[in-house]
């Protein structure tokens, strides 16, 4: 039997970190470079701070990495030397860094504080770090000296040595057994000892008292590792004071330990393009540089993150590389196979816990960290042999197509109860013993397909798109349709699962069926399931049937009394992620969902953990899965190879987040500082706040999510937004809570809270309103109290216009008037002048009616007024002997019945001039009214001949009631009535405003 075997050596195994059962496992790597943000690919220092920032130093600039970008540290953050060679770490989370040649730089995450050789620094070019924890010091290694600095004082040493370079170049600094150890290059190894009370009593003193060329050194235990002067990666016993060598190396730079106590170095020689990764283990110097595939051998510095299990390794030309040391994730060899990227169709675990597989070209298990494969010639030398002696037309048909067709691919793979495997192939149907001896075989056309086990008799048979059969286990050449409806069924079944006495079936086009006492029942024609796009089945420890469709929903459903029933749904980009299922498994209380996005991890119906490239899970098609109960690994194959994820480490509890922190806070698209309490203005009510959680590992899987007590006190949705920005807020106090979870780890990021203040503006202010109350209360109270005044004015207002109407109306009808005018009528009577005393008698009755008439108005026209005037003038004409004559003259502008003054105002001065001006003496009596126009008043002057002004007429109670009425009329006026004595009489002036 031609069988390869193919063995796994004890130090592969250790050294490439493969699991239990597998020959040699590939570790994957990320590699970043200048393409991804990094500042230079030339790395000369890597460290990660106890905020979980990486600080990557190269040659053209600094730059941390949180997880998610790069970000550049130069000279607009405070950075003035983009060269730095070393970083460090103090217990007050100060960073330090060795700038080359110009001192070193602590930074306090707020600023960069520098310190050189005039504050004390024995030398400017400072080669190593080194914080001791225990003598809360910080230790320099300078080209030439070593310094000592407690944060108060420097304390420095330098010795005159006989080396190549003749300088005291300290190159690395460690502790051992709570002291500090350094070498110098090209020297010895010294012991310091640091007087904590007085530093400048510290010592040092030599421990290994032979060369070295001490680039570099690491101490693990009693081990110092350093690179021989002969070249040699040697290892000092600092106990034993034994030296002990393991293979010539390039000059080595840097060394770290991962959780395994392996030791790592990286080697270049600047002055040969040679270097190497090398790995210490086991007693054994091992280059993985080529066992990784690394696409350079030139290495510089190194560090390991025990936390994510991460090495770490930076290169001089090629960028960082990032190891993933932890074994979760783990890959065939694919050397094995022979073919770069060997096809894994179908897995198989029997009940010996050995593992079958099998896919394009081959047919293999795993037996005891051994490898048995038999390839597609031998398969088909032993199908040849097997139907040697069989000449139907059928048989010489595929004889034929068995020479002309160089592939052979094997669908599924089984093993039956006696340990034999049986094999679906596209060159019909096998059967092996454990040994892969070719019991039996069957040609079926189109025979690509699932096979399982009906009973211990029959096996069933489903072909893609083609006709699916019930075999005889004894004899193959016996079979027969599988029939549903009364017809030969075509399922196209992608996974069967046998539970008890029945079969479960997975049809990409008939949906979820059940093959059950020889009849086929179909999920969907009962109503039950109606997806009739099915990738996987099976029973679970609760006896739910959990099926997934192609379309990413997975079914966990109850079968009773002939009724499927289902107890949870997940639906596709929600409860899962990804949209397509290749495979569902089950271990313990976990459900494994494989899709195209990735492998889910199913808790109590919800996401565990989201595994995907991030992880170093390569994002391919997942052809089959089984779980390894006995070595605790979920089995994967694809078309790329087999992979292995280890139970325990995937579903154990992780931290790799820092705790979350704000980064920034913008108010109105503008940075502002961060406090514990924020007070913002009225009008600061645009609120912007970013905030991060540092993590090297898979950030990208970060979800965060916020509540904002004093706004809608409800808790967003989990998202990979690290933002909220709040617009338009009111005054109030706020509280934001923000927490995190990691959908790769399952892990909680602690929750962080904000306080915020968004100040009420003035006019909303307490002070404010009780000022407004105030100040409106006393305008209304003014109001009031002026309108009762402006009440009681106008009340006097009009009490005293009505009394001087009154008045005006009695200087009209005054007794010496009325008696006047009646004598004069009865003399009219006496002389029989009846027609005088008539007519006298007519317009006396009509004056009488005008003057109460017009008592009762504000205002009269003009017109009305002359016509009053002149028939009060004709009446003391008709009883006067000496008769005045009167004329009137009026401007044109002036239109007598648009202008309204005062009732009866200009009759008072008229009855002046009859009274005073003339006496029955007076000859040639002249009264002239004249009228004119401004812009604002009417101007009436009434001139006469008379006697002339005196000034006790000035003062009589007709020239008062009318200065009062005139007042009343324009309030703001003044000397509005003129009286003045001419050359021949009086004139009289009154300026009445315009209405």
């Amino acid at each position: 039997m031609n069988l390869l075997i193919v063995s796994l050596k004890k130090q592969t195994l250790s050294i490439l970190l493969s699991f239990c059962f597998i020959v040699s496992f590939s570790q994957p790597f990320k590699n970043f470079t200048i393409s991804n943000g990094l500042a230079g690919n030339d790395i000369k220092c890597i460290f990660k701070d106890s905020n979980g920032l990486m600080w990557i130093a190269t040659g053209t600039g600094l730059c941390t990495y949180d997880g998610n970008q790069f970000n550049f540290i130069g000279e607009d953050k405070g950075l003035k030397h983009n060269q730095v060679w070393k970083i460090t770490e103090d217990d007050e989370k100060n960073i330090w860094f060795s700038l080359n040649g110009n001192g070193v730089a602590k930074y306090d995450g707020r600023k960069f504080t520098y310190f050189t050789e005039k504050n004390g620094l024995i030398n400017n070019s400072v080669r190593s770090l080194f914080y001791s924890k225990k003598h809360k010091c910080i230790i320099f290694g300078t080209e030439d000296g070593l310094s000592i600095f407690n944060g108060v004082k420097f304390k420095s040493f330098k010795l005159k040595i006989n080396n190549p370079t003749k300088k005291f170049q300290v190159n690395f600094i460690s502790e051992y057994k709570d002291k500090i150890v350094f070498g110098v290059n090209h020297y010895n190894i010294y012991e310091l000892n640091i007087n904590q009370i007085n530093i400048d009593k510290s010592q040092i003193k030599k421990i290994v008292f032979y060369d070295t060329k001490n680039y570099s050194g690491f101490i693990d235990g009693d081990n110092l590792y350093g690179h021989t002067i002969s070249n040699d990666f040697g290892v000092y016993n600092l106990k034993t004071n034994q030296k002990f060598t393991f293979g010539n190396s390039p000059v080595i730079w840097d060394y770290t330990i991962d959780n395994k106590k392996q030791i790592y170095a990286t080697c270049w020689d600047v002055n040969y393009p040679r270097g190497a990764l090398l790995c210490f283990t086991n007693g054994k110097l091992i280059n993985l540089t080529d066992k990784l595939q690394l696409p350079t051998s030139l290495f510089w510095c190194l560090y390991f993150d025990n936390i994510t299990n991460q090495l770490w390794v930076g290169s001089v030309d090629k960028g960082v590389f990032v190891i993933d040391l932890s074994n979760k994730i783990n890959y065939l060899k694919n050397d094995i196979f022979k073919t770069r990227k060997p096809e894994i169709n179908s897995l198989f675990i029997d009940k010996n816990n050995n593992v079958w597989l099998s896919g394009k070209n081959f047919i293999g298990k795993i037996v005891e960290k051994k490898i048995i494969k038999i390839d597609a010639e031998i398969i088909k030398s032993k199908i040849l042999s097997i139907i040697k002696n069989r000449f139907d037309n059928k048989t010489i048909v595929f004889r034929d197509f068995l020479k002309k067709n160089k592939d052979f691919i094997c669908h599924t793979i089984k093993i039956d109860s006696s340990s034999n495997a049986w094999a679906i192939t596209n060159f019909g149907l096998m059967k092996f013993d454990k040994n892969f001896k070719l019991l039996s075989f069957q040609i079926f056309d189109y025979s690509g397909g699932v096979i399982d086990f009906i009973n211990s008799k029959e096996i069933l048979l489903c072909q893609n798109y083609n006709y699916d059969y019930i075999i005889n286990l004894e004899k193959l050449n016996d079979y027969k349709n599988l029939i549903y409806k009364d017809r030969p069924a075509k399922l196209s079944a992608k996974r069967t699962f046998k539970y008890q006495n029945a079969l479960w079936i997975a049809s990409s086009s008939n949906g979820l069926l059940l093959y059950e006492n020889g009849v086929l029942k179909s999920m969907r024609d009962m109503g039950f399931l109606r997806d009739k796009n099915m990738k996987d089945v099976f029973v679970d420890s609760k006896e739910n049937i959990v099926s997934g469709t192609v379309n990413g929903e997975v079914y966990f459903s109850k079968w009773k009394n002939n009724h499927l029933s289902h107890v949870k749904i997940l639906s596709a980009d929600k409860d899962i992620i990804g949209n397509s299922i290749f495979f569902i498994k089950q271990y313990k209380n976990y459900y494994f969902i494989g899709t195209n996005k990735g492998l889910n991890i199913i808790k109590d119906f919800k996401l565990f953990k989201f595994i995907d490239e991030t992880e170093n899970l390569e994002q391919t098609i997942y052809t089959d899965a089984q779980i390894d109960y006995k070595n605790k690994q979920l089995l994967i194959s694809t078309s790329n190879g087999l992979i292995s994820v280890d139970l325990k480490k995937v579903l154990s509890e992780e931290k790799v987040n820092s705790q979350l922190k704000v980064t920034e806070i913008k108010v109105n698209n503008k940075p502002i500082k961060k406090t514990s309490i924020l007070e913002l203005k009225h009008y600061e009510n645009n609120i912007e706040i970013s905030f991060n959680s540092n993590n090297i590992y898979n950030a990208s899987k970060n979800r965060y999510r916020y509540k904002i007590i004093g706004l809608n006190n409800k808790w967003s949705s989990y998202s990979n937004q690290n933002q909220i920005k709040l617009l338009g807020l009111n005054n109030g106090n706020y509280q934001i809570l923000i927490e995190g979870k990691n959908i790769g780890t399952n892990e909680s990021i602690k929750s962080i809270k904000l306080k915020f203040k968004v100040l009420p503006p003035f006019w909303k202010t307490s002070w404010f309103i009780i000022f407004v109350i105030f100040t409106v209360s006393l305008l209304v109270y003014f109001y009031i109290r002026n309108k009762i005044k402006s009440i009681k004015q106008k009340a006097d207002l009009e009490k005293r216009i009505a009394e001087t109407k009154l008045q005006a109306l009695q200087s009209q009808m005054n007794p010496h008037f009325v008696f006047n005018a009646m004598n004069s009528i009865q003399n009219f009577v006496i002389d029989n002048k009846t027609d005088e005393a008539l007519w006298y008698m007519g317009e006396f009755s009509k004056l009488m009616r005008q003057t109460l008439n017009y008592s009762s108005k504000s205002v009269i026209q003009l017109e009305e007024e002359l016509d009053y005037l002149k028939r009060y003038i004709e009446l003391e004409n008709l009883r006067r002997k000496n008769k005045v004559d009167y004329s009137v003259s009026i401007a044109k502008e002036i239109d007598l019945y648009d202008i309204q003054i005062p009732p009866m105002l200009i009759q008072p001065l008229i009855e002046n001039v009859f009274v005073h001006a003339f006496d029955n003496n007076s000859k040639g009596c002249k009264l002239i009214i004249s009228f004119s126009l401004t812009e604002t008043k009417l101007i009436c002057e009434i001139e006469d001949n008379g006697k002339g002004y005196e000034p006790v007429n000035n003062s009589s109670k007709g020239l008062n009631l009318v200065r009062e009425r005139l007042n009343i009329s324009d309030s703001e006026s003044k000397n509005i009535l003129h009286i003045q004595k001419i050359e021949n009489g009086t004139l009289v002036r009154i300026e009445i405003p315009l209405r």
